[in-house]
């Protein structure tokens, strides 16, 4: 305690609490059920230069993106520490996405309305996209949609070359959010009031995930009430 009312000490505490502010942030946002690799690619890399001029306005003892270490007094031998610090994160974020960092997406599919079908070697998916591109009624979902319009099904049934190849890069999970979100249904059904209910054979844990929402008039009127009439 006595460490943390010196100066250093509260620049220190000020800092972590801006730092990992910053990371609540990224984490929230790679967070959700349509986000894709795409978009935790962005996300994260974006996050990693934001760090790197962090370190270069930090340096020059500009703190104007550090809302709480603005305001302590920053020695010369703190600064030193959270430089430091700000390059090991880089770093380490860096060393941790390098895979997905490498991941090429092809231009065509994140804006197939505008690549230049010229470029595309593949002679199967220049042939879709030259219809896709005359297509007025995929146009209105990829400009509501962007890439994510390749999951639709009217995309896959009228170009299923390309929308095959999209689908590889943007189905797999970019964070273990649906997985938590998994954890955390069978911890809400396994309570000692629920004790008779089965998550794996009778699919209660199905019902719990889904986005389906049942028609509980069309269950309830399908459903005799007195046995014996």
């Amino acid at each position: 305690m006595k460490y943390l009312l010196t100066i250093d000490g509260k620049a220190f505490v000020s800092y972590l609490a801006d730092i990992f502010e910053k990371l609540n942030i990224l984490d929230k946002q790679l967070q959700g059920t349509n986000k894709t690799l795409v978009d935790a690619k962005a996300k994260i890399f974006g996050f990693n230069t934001h760090i790197e001029l962090c370190q270069e306005h930090i340096n020059n003892k500009n703190f104007e993106q550090f809302h709480w270490l603005q305001k302590c007094e920053v020695t010369d031998t703190s600064l030193l520490v959270i430089v430091n610090h700000l390059n090991i994160l880089s770093a380490d974020l860096k060393e941790r996405f390098s895979d997905l960092k490498q991941i090429d997406f092809p231009t065509w599919m994140m804006q197939p309305m505008l690549v230049d079908l010229s470029d595309i070697s593949n002679m199967q998916y220049q042939e879709e996209l030259a219809e896709l591109q005359n297509d007025e009624s995929v146009k209105t979902s990829f400009n509501k949609k962007g890439a994510m319009a390749w999951l639709c099904e009217e995309t896959e049934i009228k170009y299923p070359n390309s929308n095959k190849c999209a689908r590889k890069l943007l189905r797999p999970f970019p964070s273990s959010f649906l997985a938590e979100c998994g954890f955390s249904a069978v911890n809400d059904l396994l309570v000692k009031k629920r004790n008779r209910l089965d998550i794996t054979q009778r699919g209660d844990l199905r019902l719990k995930l889904t986005k389906l929402e049942p028609n509980i008039k069309s269950l309830c009127s399908k459903h005799q009430a007195q046995g014996c009439h």
